[in-house]
């Protein structure tokens, strides 16, 4: 079965998503007892911030892009 594009960029952000959720709590678990409670709020805060980055939609209207005109790009010999 293929996936629709959509499905596939929700698959993909909920694998990233898991994947840093995984690896944030492997480095939780390396801290102090006496810090870990503060690495904790300032993880859980990385993480309310990276949901936001995956949840956000695209804002680039690709339609209004237009190729650089032909002397935008100048050599650095000149």
């Amino acid at each position: 079965m293929r996936l629709s594009s959509e499905e596939w960029k929700t698959s993909t952000k909920r694998e990233a998503f898991v994947g840093m959720e995984f690896e944030l709590e492997k480095l939780l678990h390396t801290a102090s007892e006496e810090r870990r409670a503060q690495h904790q709020k300032e993880l859980d805060g990385f993480r309310n911030l990276f949901a936001r980055f995956l949840k956000a939609k695209s804002t680039i209207e690709w339609s209004k892009i237009e190729p650089l005109p032909s002397d935008a790009i100048i050599p650095y010999n000149k």
